[in-house]
């Protein structure tokens, strides 16, 4: 590996790179049923890595996309079983998604589930919920770096989606759209953004993203890892 991830060590941040699959698009209704984390210390070393199915609690309508069925996830932990796990391996580390903001809303709204609190109104909650017994995990977005965001900084790809930015940059993509195969394709364009940073090769100073969105460069630079102190792991 080059020695530029090694040069922009950013204080010595670990990193926690998360893909999910899900039963839709609506983080209020739809449900997680496939989370990946892969463990990166601040050269971008692979440490870890873990994944697991997760029993959705509904149906399943369409399995087009990520092909996981019902059959699946049947006997597969339910996301509350995998809470204080998923929390534990997030902990401390800043929080790189393709597409974060979908990630996050999902983490947030089956977290919300866990301390028996209404999923709405996620972005609004502190992260202490008074209204239940439990502390209420909540990822804060200061805690995230974007990879489709910040493919907008360091790629030419007319296309930022995972699939396609991974074919424009030669990254292979063995199983697309499960959980564990898209981290390490997330993790592969996070490695190529921060080494084009080190190198100078940043093609904008500046971007917007689909929602209109400023977009600056080297986000991980100005995030902050994920604490879990006031968060009650039973």
């Amino acid at each position: 590996m080059s020695t530029h991830v090694n040069e922009a060590q950013m204080n010595d941040a670990q990193y926690a790179i998360v893909d999910l699959e899900t039963t839709g698009l609506d983080p209020l209704n739809d449900r997680i049923i496939e989370i990946a984390i892969i463990h990166a210390d601040h050269a971008l070393t692979e440490e870890y890595r873990w994944s697991s199915l997760v029993n959705p609690q509904q149906e399943i309508t369409s399995t087009q996309i990520h092909h996981i069925s019902q059959a699946d996830v049947a006997t597969a932990p339910t996301f509350n079983e995998l809470r204080n796990k998923i929390i534990e391996l997030l902990h401390n580390r800043i929080i790189v998604c393709h597409n974060a903001a979908f990630d996050c809303a999902f983490l947030n709204a089956e977290f919300r589930r866990c301390a028996g609190s209404d999923t709405r109104g996620i972005q609004n909650r502190s992260s202490k919920d008074t209204s239940t017994s439990v502390q209420v995990a909540q990822i804060p977005a200061t805690a995230l770096v974007c990879t489709m965001n910040q493919s907008r900084i360091y790629s030419n790809s007319e296309r930022h989606s995972l699939f396609h930015l991974a074919t424009f940059h030669n990254i292979d993509t063995p199983t697309a759209h499960r959980a564990m195969p898209d981290a390490q394709t997330c993790f592969a364009l996070f490695r190529l953004f921060v080494n084009a940073e080190a190198c100078g090769d940043r093609l904008r100073d500046q971007a917007t993203d689909r929602h209109g969105n400023t977009v600056l460069p080297a986000q991980w630079h100005n995030a902050t890892a994920w604490a879990k102190s006031n968060v009650e792991i039973s």
